[in-house]
């Protein structure tokens, strides 16, 4: 097997005297670290948006309050990918359990997330250069370029961190998903490098690290299962020879053995292991064909962004129209063209120019999953993170190429190559400090997004909510979620967003009716909308449309007849319609599935009403153990206790709802305490007029 020289010393071009010549990692260590620290140093106070609350604010699995082993296992398990049994699944558990220890160290503010997450792009940015300067000493570069390998490999790092398409990866802070995964898929390819260099003992060393850190990157993100086929590619472009027709027939095979492996470790990584479960479309508005057509012009989009990353073309929503045939739009044909004329150029270029010939392939290969099939969003721009890593290495060699063209007529050719790398440097990490702005808060960062992207929906409906509703400005809220309406969208979830929120808007005014209207709307989008079918369901409850709610949850407990939350609000809703002994059927089944107070609470108002006042009262002295001071358990224990004549107890319980009520409203907080609707009139009139009498009872005796 070919050997490449130990990455601790220097290649030949490294001995002619060059100032990068020994210390080098160490230089490019403090390089990248001020580099990315200065970039993105502003970006550490920006919001949280988007993923990043039902990822970390809203996921009680992260939010740990110690360090413990059962602690910090829980936290690799999210409930927004829930098991068959409804509760929180495996997922991405390196990401999630770094989450759960920002979280135990600094709670809900963004700094710290922020620190980690510049300090795995610097880190990426390092590995990338080792990754880089050793290829460039690989048997196939040998005499390819001239001078040292460092500066280049240097160089190419520095262009990648510094590139403003990162912003997204780096500063939305879930994206950590992504970052932890391409710092892993890189620590994996270098150590691949080491073990093939390395004398036995050591290579075993590195071939089980490099596994350990494979497993690390598919911990972090599924797209990390194409290593072995990025591994194959490297090995083939830099350490053999292509010229024997054996080599040749190997690689072939080595690629068909790789991708059947890929293809079924992805299908099993991906959705459960069935393959075409991958390809669940269930949400979306376009086909897999059409969303294979539409990533060709996708792709070269990204390309555009990388190589003129100006900020104004950076964003987290684009207009992107999808393909429905190679003619419509026009630009699908050339596009897929286009794709295919960059793989023909990659695969001929593999002898003559191995590096151009790598860094399009790699980056071709890393879009496969994200830019496919796969029923994902069609464009995000943190998805060119891993891919783009080997994107500028050509850059940088052609720079050096022209540098060593120019010598002999221009003695400053060398200096002023120098020059002009560093100011793109400087140039994009310009672009990226500006573009950091953007996030700093909710207003710019939407408002910037819709500028962008004029025909989509999503910045307008997340501008009205994340900064004018949470401001407490719903009039401008509503004005917005109703423009909006008027907008598109590819996910046909986001397409209801808009309508619940303006059936929030009429429900706040009172107006069931028009809420409901728009609830309806919404599942005529997206039938298949679950959460939205229960809410709509008790908005009908609400408005006392209790059949009408119950006809709404019955196709929800068809497809899922052990359903907790189903089971538990068709209970509220039967206990609404009088009819407390078919209510306790659903809670039996709550019951079975989580036995928590609410149920137990919900139980013992249905035996009281179904007549069982001492398996009610029983229940809710259960719950009144448990949470003294709660009002709705307050009074119907004094229900229960007045029917059976315990006024001695129904008066305990009356001193207690008093003690924390307001003199001149006790009727009135009975009154909202009861607005679940369970209360029959005639017990509740009698429960009020109980308690008001103690009121003033009490009132009598403080003046005496």
């Amino acid at each position: 097997m070919p050997r490449i020289q130990d990455l601790d010393k220097p290649s030949p071009h490294d001995r002619s005297g060059s100032p990068w010549t020994g210390c080098t990692n160490a230089v490019a260590l403090i390089a990248v670290v001020l580099l990315v620290g200065t970039i993105y140093g502003n970006s550490l106070p920006a919001i949280w948006t988007i993923d990043d609350g039902p990822n970390i604010l809203e996921n009680p699995q992260i939010q740990i309050r110690d360090l413990s082993v059962p602690a910090l296992y829980g936290s690799m398990f999210s409930p927004l990918h829930p098991n068959a049994e409804g509760t929180p699944g495996f997922n991405r558990p390196l990401p999630h359990l770094s989450f759960a220890l920002n979280w135990y160290f600094g709670q809900d503010s963004p700094i710290g997330y922020r620190l980690v997450n510049i300090g795995i792009h610097a880190l990426t940015a390092y590995v990338l250069f080792l990754v880089v300067r050793t290829l460039l000493q690989s048997p196939n570069m040998a005499g390819r370029f001239p001078g040292p390998a460092a500066p280049v490999a240097l160089l190419s790092a520095a262009l990648w961190a510094a590139n403003p398409i990162q912003t997204q990866a780096v500063v939305y802070i879930v994206q950590r998903m992504a970052s932890l995964a391409c710092l892993f898929y890189l620590l994996a390819m270098w150590c691949y490098l080491q073990a093939r260099a390395s004398a036995a003992g050591r290579a075993i060393a590195f071939v089980l690290l490099g596994c350990a850190c494979f497993g690390a990157a598919l911990a972090s993100k599924e797209n990390a299962v194409l290593l072995p086929a990025a591994i194959v590619l490297m090995e083939f472009t830099f350490f053999r020879d292509l010229s024997q027709a054996r080599v040749r027939r190997r690689l072939w095979l080595a690629a068909t053995g790789v991708g059947a492996l890929v293809l079924l470790g992805g299908a099993c990584v991906f959705i459960d292991g069935t393959l075409l479960g991958v390809l669940n479309y269930g949400n979306r508005l376009f086909t897999p064909a059409e969303r294979l057509l539409t990533e060709p012009r996708v792709v070269l989009f990204y390309l555009s962004q990388i190589f003129w990353p100006f900020p104004g073309r950076l964003s987290l929503v684009h207009d992107v129209e999808w393909s429905r045939g190679l003619l419509d739009p026009w630009t699908t044909l050339p596009a897929v063209l286009g794709i295919a004329g960059l793989a023909l150029l990659g695969f001929s270029q593999v002898r003559k120019r191995p590096m151009l010939s790598f860094a399009l392939l790699f980056f071709l290969l890393n879009h496969v999953i994200e830019s496919s099939l796969i029923g994902l969003e069609l464009v995000y721009e943190h998805r060119n993170y891993l891919p783009s890593l080997f994107l500028f290495v050509p850059v940088a060699l052609a720079l050096q190429a022209l540098s060593g063209k120019l010598r002999q007529r221009i003695t400053a050719a060398p200096a002023l190559a120098a020059a002009f790398g560093a100011l793109l440097v400087i140039g994009w990490g310009a672009g990226s400090f500006v573009r950091n702005q953007a996030w700093l808060d909710h207003k710019t960062f939407w408002e910037d997004a819709a500028r962008k992207a004029p025909l989509s929906m999503r910045p307008v409906h997340n501008l009205a909510y994340y900064h004018y509703e949470r401001r407490g400005d719903y009039e401008k809220a509503f004005e917005l979620y109703t423009r909006a309406l008027t907008l598109r969208d590819e996910n046909r979830v986001t397409l209801t967003f808009p309508h619940i929120k303006i059936a929030d808007y009429h429900e706040r005014r009172g107006d069931l009716a028009k809420a409901d209207e728009h609830l309806e709307q919404a599942l005529g989008i997206y039938p298949g909308f679950e959460t939205l079918a229960l809410r709509r369901a008790g908005l009908l409850a609400r408005a006392g449309r209790e059949e009408e709610a119950l006809e709404v949850l019955r196709p929800l407990l068809e497809r899922r007849p052990n359903a907790y939350d189903c089971h538990f609000l068709q209970a509220q809703i039967l206990l609404r319609a009088a009819r407390p002994a078919d209510a306790l059927r659903s809670l039996g089944v709550c019951m079975d599935r989580s036995p928590g107070p609410e149920v137990f609470l919900l139980s013992g108002i249905a035996l009281s009403l179904a007549g069982d006042s001492n398996g009610g009262k029983r229940l809710l002295r259960a719950v009144h153990e448990r949470f003294p001071t709660d009002r709705l358990v307050q009074l119907w224990l004094i229900a229960c206790t007045l029917e059976d004549g315990e006024k001695e107890s129904a008066a305990e319980y009356a001193a207690r709802f008093l003690a924390a009520a307001a003199p001149d409203r006790v009727a009135a907080e009975i009154e909202e305490t009861l607005a679940d609707g369970y209360m029959p009139e005639a017990v509740r009139e009698r429960v009020t007029r109980w308690v008001v009498s103690a009121a003033s009872r009490h009132a009598e005796r403080s003046k005496s």
